[in-house]
């Protein structure tokens, strides 16, 4: 993928979550918007635009992530260890509770830039 801008990898977090939302059985590799399933994005490291941008923008520092995740990044929490809605997303045993969780990682707060 060419380099992302924030704005972008911010836009395809987005679309990317809420189509998970919406297939909870789903994998974010199997996003249908990837090149690779038929769509026009190519496939980014970590099946992430964010973790894309921030290899690519910020020398791969998660703590530049564009998305507020409520601690240090996607996989760590401060104070929660491994109870971020990431890990959780992760560890979901119904379609319901994994459409819970990627709603709401789709709809985290955007990052303030320092």
């Amino acid at each position: 993928m060419k380099k992302i801008t924030r704005r972008e990898a911010l836009r395809l977090h987005r679309r990317l979550w809420n189509w998970l939302a919406e297939h909870p059985t789903a994998e974010k590799c199997e996003w249908v918007e990837w090149k690779e399933n038929g769509g026009k994005i190519p496939k980014t490291g970590a099946s992430c635009p964010c973790c894309e941008y921030v290899q690519k923008n910020e020398h791969g520092s998660c703590q530049s992530c564009p998305i507020d995740w409520q601690g240090i990044n996607c996989l760590h929490r401060k104070h929660w260890g491994d109870k971020g809605f990431y890990n959780k997303w992760i560890n979901a045993k119904t379609r319901k509770t994994k459409a819970k969780y990627a709603k709401l990682i789709a709809e985290l707060p955007t990052r303030r830039i320092k």
